[in-house]
C-alpha cells in the first residue's frame, strides 16, 4: 500500500505539473478566445459567426478521417517506446499516415464546400469557410500529431503555447485587421487557413526542440527515421478502432449544432454555440490533466500497477470537482450575466447554458474515463459506448429540437453525456475495479453548489453585473473550500503540494 502510494503520488504529481501549465496557458488563452468571440459577434453578427462555428465543426469532423486516431495511438506507443529512435520513428509514420489523408480528405472537403452548405442551409453563405477550412486540414493534421508527441514525452506546455495562446491570440488580430479593412466571410475564412499554415509550422518545430539534444546534427535526426513498416501494423490497428470513436463522439457532440441548423437556421447555430462555448469552460480543468494523462496511465498500466492506476484516477476526480465548481457556480447562477457578454441578444440562451453546464458537469463527476480506456487497450469498448450513446442522442436531438428548439438540443445532449459516462464507468469497474471519486464526496459538493445558487435566487440580492457575480462567487466558493477542509477531504499540505506539483 506503501509503494502503491508512492507511486501514485509520483504520477499525480506528473499529471499535475502537466495541468497547472495547461491552466496557466488557459489563462492567458480563455480571455483571449472570448475575446475572437466578441469580436466576430460584435463585428460580423450572429449571422456570420454562425457560419464560422458551422465551418468549423464540418472542419473538426472531417479532422478525425485526416488524424485516424493517431494522436492517441502517437501518445501510447511514443510514451512505451524504449529508445528516442523508436519514438521517432513512432511520429514519423503518424505524420506520414495523416499527411496523406489530409490531402485527399481536405480536398474533397474544399471541393464540395458549396454541396455541404447546402445541404444544412438554403444558401451558400457558409461555403466560403468550408472551403479554406478544407485547405488548411493537411496543416492542421500535422499540428494536432505534433502536439499529440510532444504530450507523450511528458511536455505540456508546447500545446498550451501554441493552442491556446498563438492560435487565439493570431485570430483576434487577423479578424481585426479583417474588420478594419471592411472584409467580410472571405476574409475571416482566409485568416484561419493562415493561422493553421502557422502553428503547424511552430509544432514541428516545438518536435525538433524536443529532441535534439539527443543527436549531435539535425541530419542525425532524419537518418534515424527508417519508418519501420513492422511498426505500422501495431500503430493502426490500435488507432483505427479510435477514428470510429473519434467519429461516434464528434457527431455526438455536434449533432445538436448540425440538427439545430438543419432544423431551424444559422442564426440559431450562432446564439446555440455561445451557450454552448460558456458550458464547455466547466471541463477547462479536465481538460488541462487529460494532456499527461494518458500516456502517464498507459505506462502505469504496461507495467501491471492497477493498484497505483486506482488511487491516481481517484485523487484527480476529487481535484476535478473542487476546482470546476466556480465554473458551475457562475454558469448555473448567472448565466444571463456572462451571456450578455457576447450581446443582448445571447442572454436569451441562460436555460440552454444552465442544461449544457449539467451535462459537460457529468464528464468531472466521473473523471477522465475516455482517456484511461485507450491507456489500458479498451478502444473497442470506448467506441461500443460511443456508438451506442450517439444513436440514443440523434433520436433525442430528432424528437427535441423540432418540438422545443434550441432548448431540445440542449437536453438531448445533457442525457447523452450522463448516459455516455455511466456506460464508461461500468467498464472501468469491470476491468480495474475503479470508483472515480468518494459518494459521500459527491453529494457534499452538489449540496453545495445547490446552496449557493438558491441563496442568491431566494435572497434575491440584486446581482446584476458582472463585478458583483464574480464577488459572490469568491466569497460562496470560499465558504464551500472551508467545508471540504473541515470534513477532512482535503488537507493544507494537499493543496499546497497539489500547486507545487
Amino acid at each position: 500500500m506503501v509503494d502503491t502510494k508512492v507511486e501514485g503520488e509520483t504520477t499525480f504529481s506528473h499529471i499535475s505539473r502537466g495541468a497547472l501549465v495547461t491552466l496557466l496557458g488557459k489563462s492567458i488563452g480563455v480571455p483571449l478566445g472570448i475575446g475572437s468571440t466578441i469580436l466576430v459577434t460584435r463585428l460580423f453578427g450572429a449571422e456570420i459567426f454562425g457560419q464560422l462555428r458551422f465551418g468549423l465543426t464540418v472542419m473538426d469532423f472531417a479532422m478525425i478521417f485526416c488524424v485516424l486516431g493517431l494522436t492517441t495511438g502517437a501518445k501510447r506507443y511514443i510514451s512505451i517506446a524504449e529508445t528516442r529512435r523508436e519514438q521517432l520513428e513512432y511520429y514519423a509514420l503518424s505524420l506520414l499516415i495523416g499527411g496523406s489523408s489530409s490531402i485527399l480528405v481536405g480536398g474533397s472537403m474544399a471541393f464540395f464546400s458549396r454541396n455541404i452548405a447546402l445541404l444544412f442551409f438554403d444558401n451558400v453563405n457558409s461555403a466560403v469557410f468550408i472551403f479554406y477550412l478544407g485547405i488548411s486540414l493537411p496543416f492542421a493534421t500535422v499540428f494536432t500529431i505534433s502536439l499529440a508527441a510532444t504530450q507523450a514525452w511528458n511536455y505540456s506546455s508546447f500545446k498550451t503555447a501554441l493552442q491556446d495562446i498563438v492560435f487565439k491570440l493570431s485570430q483576434i488580430v487577423l479578424f481585426g485587421i479583417v474588420a478594419y479593412f471592411g472584409f467580410r466571410q472571405a476574409g475571416l475564412a482566409q485568416s484561419m487557413f493562415f493561422i493553421y499554415l502557422l502553428i503547424s509550422l511552430l509544432a514541428v518545430l516545438s518536435v525538433y526542440v524536443i529532441v535534439r539534444d539527443d543527436f549531435e546534427t539535425t541530419s542525425g535526426i532524419f537518418r534515424a527515421i527508417t519508418l519501420d513498416t513492422g511498426k505500422i501494423k501495431p500503430l493502426v490497428t490500435f488507432s483505427l478502432p479510435l477514428l470510429f470513436t473519434k467519429s461516434v463522439w464528434y457527431l455526438m457532440n455536434n449533432a445538436d449544432t448540425l440538427m439545430i441548423g438543419y432544423f431551424i437556421d444559422e442564426n440559431a447555430v450562432g446564439l446555440y454555440s455561445s451557450a454552448f462555448s460558456l458550458a464547455l469552460f466547466v471541463q477547462i480543468v479536465l481538460g488541462a490533466s487529460g494532456s499527461l494523462f494518458m500516456p502517464n496511465m498507459a505506462q502505469l498500466y504496461e507495467n501491471g500497477k492497477t493498484g497505483e492506476i486506482r488511487y491516481v484516477y481517484r485523487k484527480v476526480t476529487k481535484w476535478l470537482m473542487i476546482l470546476s465548481l466556480p465554473v458551475m457556480i457562475g454558469n448555473l447562477g448567472f448565466p444571463v450575466i456572462l451571456l450578455n457578454v457576447f450581446g443582448q441578444e445571447f442572454g436569451q440562451m441562460s436555460v440552454t447554458l444552465g442544461v449544457l453546464s449539467i451535462g459537460i458537469f457529468s464528464h468531472v463527476l466521473f473523471g477522465l474515463n475516455g482517456a484511461i480506456m485507450p491507456a489500458i487497450n479498451r478502444p473497442k469498448a470506448l467506441l461500443y459506448n460511443n456508438m451506442t450513446v450517439l444513436l440514443v442522442n440523434i433520436v433525442l436531438n430528432t424528437l427535441l429540437i423540432p418540438r422545443y428548439g434550441i432548448i431540445g438540443g440542449a437536453t438531448a445532449t445533457t442525457i447523452s453525456y450522463f448516459l455516455l459516462n455511466i456506460l464508461h464507468e461500468s467498464v472501468l469497474y469491470k476491468e480495474l475495479g475503479l470508483i472515480p471519486v468518494r459518494k459521500d464526496f459527491i453529494a457534499v459538493t452538489l449540496c453545495s453548489l445547490l446552496a449557493i445558487i438558491g441563496v442568491n435566487r431566494v435572497a434575491n440580492l440584486g446581482i446584476n453585473t458582472l463585478s458583483s457575480a464574480i464577488l459572490y462567487g469568491v466569497v460562496a466558493y470560499a465558504i464551500y473550500i472551508g467545508i471540504v477542509l473541515k470534513l477532512d477531504y482535503i488537507d493544507v499540505d494537499e493543496f499546497f503540494g497539489l500547486i507545487n506539483g
